[in-house]
């Protein structure tokens, strides 16, 4: 059930995310915190073993990028058996 400042706060995350710079919110007791919309996020996954290794912009490109996980690396650099 949403709070009566539930709104409020929407309505300056969703301003401050269409402005497409970075922007620092305060969430009521929390610490502030910094959000930037990005239009066309990716989502990385490691490409050896496939797990999510998080989100980066897309700069105009949709989809799925790879990167390679620290248990990857050190296997792949022949350091983990």
């Amino acid at each position: 059930m949403r709070q009566p400042n539930d709104t409020r706060l929407i309505q300056r995350v969703t301003a401050a995310l269409r402005s497409g710079e970075p922007q620092t919110i305060a969430l009521g007791e929390l610490p502030p915190v910094t959000v930037q919309f990005w239009p066309t996020a990716q989502r990385l996954v490691c490409a050896w073993c496939g797990e999510p290794q998080g989100w980066q912009n897309g700069q105009g490109v949709r989809g799925v990028s790879h990167a390679i996980c620290a248990d990857c690396f050190i296997r792949v650099m022949g350091g983990g058996g």
